[in-house]
């Protein structure tokens, strides 16, 4: 027996554990295979991300970047500092430092405190991204999510779930065949999700690393897990919520990385209450209420293993919301209290680099730090 003849089984036999007790769905979805999802399908997924991965390279060098100095970004590189194997073993062990630590080393490396200061700087700056580097992320993201949205706005404006949740069940799940349109906005955007989970190893790193890789593993989990069990129409709903919302995000950093910072400050606000009103009301007064409540009704039928399986993945993002949401809210009462929006508190990148001359004792910034002289008191 073949890999894909085993793989095909494997597709039958979840379907079957997926479906509603007693439905015909399983019989159906193996006499018609072209007019319902199957896991097999998936497959052009991993082109699609490959593509878009490759895709967002290519623009980002060709385009962002060509913009991003036209607007006045500049690419100059990051100072460097000249080898020292002592300090750099220190700053593999905590990279921040502090006078006193400075103190302590000056034994240990024959430097000067202001020097090990001034070192230190430099070398976290170098570990840095440029704000080159993310200014292009934020844009890449800001094209696709905008894109994205429109596009599937665009076409389920002509399909009654968009506006009535309860099309998503009625006739689930033996009636709700495969429509390619709607086909294509999942093999998209599981596409761009999985080309996420390859660059965000490549991407700016933030606080909230693992929070984001596993907001993105459940989503993957939960875009496909959905087509394969036919809750597509709900499914479909789920994107468009997340979408809306990073729109703005990504704008604002940009605006951000920019310095146009009126700019940055309302769209910061915009995206702020979007996230509010699209994750923290729409998504549960709307999707949960649909998924978890309105379908008992709708199907007739008790909560099945698909249904609950599906509803604790959406209860998994809910709680990602309410994370997120904490911090958004912690960013704008920084922003009421100083006037203005301060870096992604969720990164310790997305601060502007460290200039060697905001160190009150630090040396005039120099090509290589040259040797320093013992300092008299």
């Amino acid at each position: 027996m073949s890999l894909w003849s085993l793989l095909s089984q494997f597709d039958d036999y979840v379907a079957t554990e997926l479906a509603p007790p007693g439905s015909a769905f399983p019989r159906l979805r193996a006499t018609n295979p072209d007019i319902y999802p199957h896991l097999r399908q998936l497959w052009i997924v991993l082109p699609i991300a490959v593509a878009l991965f490759v895709a967002r390279i290519v623009f980002e060098r060709f385009f962002i970047r060509p913009l991003g100095v036209r607007l006045g970004i500049s690419t100059k590189p990051t100072k460097r500092n000249e080898p020292n194997p002592a300090l750099e073993a220190e700053y593999k062990k905590k990279k921040r430092m502090t006078p006193e630590r400075a103190a302590d080393l000056t034994k240990k490396t024959d430097k000067t405190p202001e020097y090990i200061m001034t070192w230190f700087h430099r070398r976290r700056n170098a570990d840095k991204p440029s704000k080159m580097v993310r200014f292009q992320e934020a844009v890449w993201r800001l094209i696709y999510y905008t894109t994205a949205f429109v596009w599937s706005v665009y076409i389920l404006s002509g399909y009654p779930w968009l506006t009535d949740t309860d099309y998503c069940w009625i006739g689930y799940p033996e009636k709700q065949t495969l429509d390619p349109t709607i086909q294509w906005i999942y093999f998209i955007q599981l596409g761009f999700y999985m080309s996420l989970l390859f660059s965000q190893f490549t991407d700016v790193k933030r606080k909230d690393f693992w929070e984001m890789f596993i907001h993105h593993v459940v989503t993957i989990f939960l875009v496909a897990f959905s087509y394969h069990a036919n809750f597509i129409r709900i499914g479909t709903l789920v994107l468009l919520v997340h979408d809306v919302s990073d729109i703005f995000l990504e704008g604002a950093k940009a605006f951000n990385y920019l310095k146009y910072q009126k700019l940055c400050d309302a769209t910061f606000v915009v995206f702020a209450i979007v996230f509010f009103v699209a994750r923290l009301f729409v998504y549960p007064r709307y999707v949960l209420k649909s998924a978890f409540w309105d379908v008992r009704a709708l199907l007739n039928t008790e909560p099945f293993f698909g249904l609950w399986f599906f509803n604790i993945l959406l209860w998994i993002l809910q709680a990602l919301h309410v994370m997120w949401f904490i911090t958004i809210f912690k960013m704008v009462i920084s922003f009421a209290s100083k006037g203005e929006v301060s870096g992604d508190d969720r990164s310790d990148s997305e601060a502007e680099e460290e200039d060697d001359t905001a160190h009150p004792a630090a040396p005039a910034p120099v090509k290589a730090i040259p040797a320093a002289k013992p300092v008299k008191h």
